[in-house]
């Protein structure tokens, strides 16, 4: 199919297009913005519910954990470095032909 010839069909089926008159576009797009805000708050709402609960629930459980009491329970020095032995990305000296 030519390019030309393709154009001209597509203007031919536009005219065959039944276009809705303004006041059906306007009542139509307010009923999708109504939708669309209500739908938003009603989300909105549901999120600041259930933020709010996971909260309250988060608070109660348990305490929080303290960063010092946590890092003794685990009795790992946080200044220490890894030693050479440890480290394996060092390429040993039998790899290197």
């Amino acid at each position: 199919m030519k390019p030309f010839q393709f154009l001209k069909e597509v203007g031919q089926q536009f005219k065959h297009i039944s276009w809705p008159d303004s006041k059906t576009v306007t009542r139509l797009s307010f009923v999708v913005i109504t939708v669309s805000i209500l739908s938003s708050l009603f989300l909105g709402a549901f999120d600041v519910i259930f933020a709010k609960a996971f909260a309250e629930i988060s608070k109660t459980s348990q305490p929080p954990i303290q960063t010092e009491d946590f890092i003794e329970d685990l009795q790992v020095d946080p200044l220490a470095t890894p030693s050479a032995e440890t480290d394996i990305s060092t390429p040993s000296s039998e790899t290197n032909n």
